[in-house]
């Protein structure tokens, strides 16, 4: 694409970031897009994001995930859930895109190992991030995400499906325990010892708190 990435012979040995670029550039041929849409990345952490800009302003966002993190059928669930969310309530959800075949998840070969990645395309929703130093309007936003929590909650109540999609579990050994899903908090570049400490402690306390709250049924669900 004429906006996207070019590399060289001399390039071969290419980083992840400017292997996700490449992907990035061939999934980009699977949808009804101009060959003059750009490519930024946005983030790159479980999965790879990326802001596509077609030249008449139209912005999408272009997901692609972690290599072996999930399946094409386990996200196809999650985009499932994603259109129950948007039908049955007021909660500002993406569109999907799908390929010029029809699909809504893309699988794109990685351009210089034998592993495909999963790619889906989604409408672009304005927003900004919440800064620190604006700790009241970040404390409006944490009351935002709660309200927003608790819609997820009961819609989730209510649809018959919830009980067997195929999600991973986050509680709290997936997300902060001795065998976190994402890697041990303790081993996090720039941690002190007295950060640690502190980290320790905040976790023992959230620990007997889930604990006390446990995860009967009217409490604990999909969303978690």
């Amino acid at each position: 694409m004429k906006g996207g990435i070019r590399m060289t012979g001399q390039e071969l040995n290419v980083t992840l970031k400017n292997a996700m670029d490449v992907i990035a550039e061939k999934a980009l041929k699977l949808y009804s897009l101009s060959e003059s849409a750009t490519i930024l990345l946005i983030s790159q952490s479980e999965n790879t994001t990326f802001l596509i800009e077609e030249l008449d302003s139209s912005r999408y966002i272009l997901r692609i995930g972690r290599y072996g993190y999930h399946t094409s059928e386990d996200i196809s669930e999650e985009l499932l859930w994603m259109s129950e969310v948007k039908t049955n309530t007021m909660l500002t959800i993406p569109d999907v895109i799908p390929t010029i075949t029809g699909e809504e998840v893309a699988v794109v070969k990685h351009p210089y190992a034998p592993k495909y990645y999963t790619c889906v395309l989604f409408t672009f929703i304005e927003g900004h991030e919440p800064t620190i130093e604006n700790v009241t309007g970040l404390i409006d936003k944490f009351e935002l995400l709660g309200e927003i929590t608790a819609t997820l909650h009961k819609n989730v109540k209510a649809w018959e499906r919830s009980t067997t999609l195929n999600r991973f579990t986050w509680d709290y050994e997936a997300l902060i325990g001795e065998n976190a899903r994402l890697g041990a908090w303790k081993e996090a570049p720039g941690l002190t010892s007295e950060m640690k400490l502190i980290l320790m402690k905040t976790c023992e306390t959230i620990k007997k708190r889930l604990d006390a709250y446990g995860k009967t049924a009217d409490r604990y669900g999909l969303i978690h």
